[in-house]
């Protein structure tokens, strides 16, 4: 299962995973996030044997840094796709020219835990078809959360806090994923209309939809909370405006969402909106979250509710 490296190699001292392969959609405007994750993922105990970039960019980043992966003995390659592909679409490129057995995906602005493939790698050997895990935030540029911040209750709008989600469905992200190829041929890929994309509204919710599917198969799905990986926040991603903008997107997304897998969207909209009022009382009483964030939270439900109706 594992490939240790040559005395050549040893300046880098980490385990090759012969069976593993990590893909990792990208666009043009993050050449910097992927570039400063591919020089992070040098410094991990453990690395897969190849990692497939699908971005439709050129592959500037890669080549910076190519010829130290090759004398580590990592295959790094590079897919370029057409512009407009929602990340879905990207993961589904990236799944058909693999040909390892057990599939890792990451966004381009995560970092994982040094132990990450550890976890993912246990629970995929020996235990499920699906292993997903915590995103945590990591403030970068200074960055401070605001006052009226809380991760329990605000992360999940800037894709961190999926820990304290009840539900394994919606609290496995496509930024920290893992499964067997082998399922694919059970339950499909990634729907390639939902997912962020260029020049569209933005949508989200691909993972879940694709989580969801899992279940129904009776596959078996873990949420393993070591297998962390640390979400880069800086001002921009926390202003008021982003939060806005990410609650419409979520309402829009959960329309596009619910017509698609629920015989009556709207019905299964209000369950999800008096659902994270309930989330609310509990997190305040329960996990003690910043009484101050209430207020915002509340609002961002609005925004939804406005996003679903397509404003």
């Amino acid at each position: 299962m594992t490939n240790r490296l040559t005395p050549e190699q040893k300046r880098f001292s980490f385990v090759v995973y012969r069976d593993f392969c990590l893909i990792i959609p990208t666009i043009k405007q993050r050449e910097q996030e992927l570039y400063e994750l591919l020089r992070y993922l040098l410094n991990l105990a453990e690395m897969p044997k190849k990692i497939i970039i699908v971005s439709d960019d050129t592959s500037g980043s890669i080549s910076k840094i190519q010829k130290e992966y090759e004398r580590c003995g990592v295959e790094l390659k590079f897919v370029k796709v057409t512009e407009g592909l929602t990340a879905g679409a990207h993961r589904n490129v990236g799944i058909k020219i693999s040909n390892e057995y057990f599939l890792l995906f990451l966004d381009d602005d995560v970092l994982p835990d040094k132990r990450w493939l550890t976890e993912v790698k246990n629970c995929l050997q020996v235990r499920s078809d699906m292993v997903g895990g915590p995103s945590r935030p990591l403030f970068i540029k200074k960055t401070r959360p605001p006052i009226w911040w809380d991760q329990v209750l605000l992360g999940p709008y800037v894709a961190v806090g999926n820990e304290y989600i009840k539900s394994k469905t919606s609290a496995i992200w496509s930024c920290n994923l893992a499964v067997k190829k082998s399922i694919i041929e059970n339950i499909g890929y990634f729907d390639e209309t939902l997912g962020p994309r260029k020049y569209a509204r933005k949508t989200h919710m691909e993972d879940t939809e694709f989580v969801r599917r899992a279940v129904r198969h009776g596959l078996k799905v873990v949420f393993n909370p070591r297998a962390v990986v640390y979400h880069k926040l800086d001002h921009n991603r926390l202003i008021w405006k982003a939060y806005k903008k990410w609650a419409k997107d979520e309402g829009y997304s959960h329309r596009i969402f619910y017509q698609k897998t629920e015989t009556n969207a709207t019905v299964a909209f209000i369950r999800h909106m008096i659902f994270q009022i309930f989330r609310l009382f509990y997190s305040l009483l329960m996990r003690k979250s910043n009484p101050i964030a209430t207020f915002p939270y509340m609002l961002l439900l609005l925004f939804q509710i406005e996003g679903y109706l397509g404003k």
